[in-house]
């Protein structure tokens, strides 16, 4: 008799465990979860018992469901030579990445954004860098910004020595005179001196020198390389059509075509000419403003300001 009441017992005991377990009220997160996991409701909206001591790939999340990580809803594709979940899986050309600008997605590879530009994951297209934010449209490239005081009275000292500037020979007044780089570099010096004056709605700059006055001309229009660049009386013309970004002039009616420096044996002069734009030293200007800040510079550095007259003592 005892034992038939013990069994009796018993049985009662385990019908009140299991009811208790799969109590229609009751969920098995309610239940406590295993060591590492913790109750709560996935980034599905599904709840459950989700791992809280492993981390999962950049843009993924434990799943309930699953019960491993998932790639979010909107970074839905698994990369696994990244190992993270991307936006999605890249066209032909496109590789996957993080742009200049800290965006994660699909990059243009195979395409070549312009000078000082690169591919942007937001706009699916080539965007200026921060750091150059102006897009110029005639030169066809970004620039550090779009210059306010280009028609201010300035020297264009070479990049290679700040000591030598473009200079009108002898303050000469007649057309067709070969401009030069010399050692006559002051604002001293009218012949040295110039001011840009912008073109109507072209875009574009003549540049006129003080000493003599006319502007700076591309000999006849003429593309060739090593045609000579002149002083001839202003008239707005294509051949005295020029962008400048900072740096280099670039020949409006061309941007791929350049001023161009042809030096002489002792270093310490030569004649302008027009050259296929190539970024090298000899094409690159140092711009000194009359009582302004100091612009340019091969390595874009603002060199503090200057008070006229300028000397070599004005840092750069």
């Amino acid at each position: 008799m005892a034992a038939k009441k013990l069994r009796r017992t018993v049985a009662l005991s385990v019908i009140v465990l299991l009811g208790g377990l799969f109590h229609a009220g009751l969920t098995y997160a309610q239940t406590g979860c295993p060591a590492g996991f913790a109750p709560g409701t996935d980034a599905w909206g599904v709840q459950g018992c989700i791992n809280v001591g492993y981390r999962c790939p950049i843009h993924g999340s434990w799943s309930v469901q699953d019960n491993k990580c998932d790639c979010l809803p909107q970074w839905p594709v698994w990369d696994n030579d990244m190992r993270q979940c991307i936006v999605s899986s890249c066209p032909a050309g496109f590789q996957h990445g993080t742009d200049a600008f800290g965006i994660q997605g699909c990059i243009n590879v195979a395409y070549q954004c312009p000078l000082h530009g690169s591919w942007s994951v937001s706009d699916n297209k080539c965007d200026c860098l921060p750091q150059w934010p102006v897009w110029d449209n005639n030169a066809k490239q970004c620039l550090a910004s779009q210059d306010p005081n280009l028609n201010k009275k300035s020297l264009f000292a070479t990049s290679e020595n700040r000591n030598i500037c473009i200079n009108n020979p002898y303050q000469s007044q007649a057309d067709g005179t070969q401009l030069v780089v010399n050692q006559n570099c002051s604002f001293n010096d009218p012949a040295s001196v110039w001011s840009a004056n912008e073109l109507g709605s072209s875009g574009a700059y003549d540049f006129q020198v003080d000493g003599g006055g006319g502007c700076m001309d591309n000999h006849f229009g003429d593309q060739s390389n090593g045609n000579s660049i002149v002083r001839w009386g202003c008239n707005g013309s294509a051949p005295q059509m020029w962008d400048f970004d900072g740096y280099t002039f670039h020949w409006h009616p061309n941007p791929n075509k350049c001023l161009n420096i042809q030096w002489n044996p002792d270093g310490q002069a030569g004649n302008l000419v027009l050259w296929d734009c190539n970024g090298q030293a000899n094409q690159k200007f140092n711009r000194l403003i009359y009582g302004g800040p100091v612009d340019g510079g091969a390595g874009g550095v603002d060199g503090g300001h200057c008070s006229p007259p300028w000397s070599n003592a004005c840092p750069l």
